[in-house]
Order: C-alpha cells, then structure tokens, then sequence
C-alpha cells in the first residue's frame, strides 16, 4: 500500500509541466467556465483557484486585501514565476487594458451574448401583447429573469446609434 500523498503532493501531481511553450505548469483538474483552475484545498478542502493555491504554497499567505494576478494570459497557469501580488483595481485595469472587459464587450458583443437588439426589440413588443416572461425565455433560450431585465430595461438600456 503506498503512503498517503500530503495536500502538497496532491496539488502538484494535478499540474503539467512543460519544457517549451510559454506557461510551463498548467493545472490538468477542474477548470472553471472562466478559464481558472479549480482546487479543492486546505483545512476543510475549500474550492479556492488553483493559482491562488500555487501562491501560497511557493510564496505565503495573501494578504487579504490583495489578489494573485497572472503576468501570463492563461488563467490555468499555476506557475509562481508568473503570479503576482496586486490589488482588485490593478486586476480590473489589466483586464479593461486588454480588452476582457468594458463597454465593447456589452450588450450583443458580450462573448456569451444569447440576445441583440434586434431580439431586444421582439422581446420587448411580444411582451407588450400579452406574451409572459416564461414563454419568451424559452423562446429565446434565457431565463425569465433575463426576459424580465430585458423588458423593464436593467439591461439592454441603450439601444445601438443606428436604431
């Protein structure tokens, strides 16, 4: 029967790495819709993100009011070398500057946009003639509350230059 692993040991067996390529230590386990590794780790094996985990294990605990930042693109990087301390608006900043996200990523050029205005506008008539919130969502393939946001306009408030 072989030893049981420590958490360490488990974490960095969950991580390939590479001898070219840009980012050499990939976490192979769970990665998130937004593209972060997931690990299952510490005192009562919390969902934390792998980079995070990577961060502690090299280089001490985070302090609170600071994030692990990636120097690198590839949020499955766990990599040391390529973290870095910064704090929520220096992450923001990063991702405005390279275009992950603000306004041009709203509306109908969100990378996971489901509506656009012209389907806005549908929603919005076919929801003035007596058709509910739950029949459009299926329609259109979100949940009533986005049919609800849509319609009391929380979202899709400004309509494009040329309507």
């Amino acid at each position: 029967m072989s030893p049981k692993l420590s958490q360490e040991e488990r974490f960095w067996k969950n991580v390939r790495k590479e001898t070219s390529g840009e980012c050499h230590w990939i976490w192979t386990r769970y990665i998130s819709p937004d593209g972060y590794g997931i690990a299952h780790f510490g005192a009562r094996e919390q969902t934390q993100h792998a980079h995070r985990v990577s961060w502690e294990l090299e280089k001490g605990k985070v302090p609170e009011e600071k994030c692990v930042l990636h120097e690198c693109l590839n949020r499955a990087c766990v990599n040391p070398a390529h973290l870095y301390l910064g704090t929520r608006k220096d992450n923001m900043d990063r991702a405005v500057a390279q275009g992950r996200v603000g306004l041009k990523n709203r509306g109908e050029n969100a990378p996971s946009a489901k509506l656009n205005w012209g389907k806005v506008y549908e929603i919005r008539d076919k929801n003035a003639s007596g058709i509910g919130y739950k029949t459009l969502s299926k329609e259109y393939g979100v949940g009533p509350s986005a049919i609800h946001d849509v319609v009391k306009r929380k979202t899709w408030k400004y309509p494009p230059e040329n309507h």
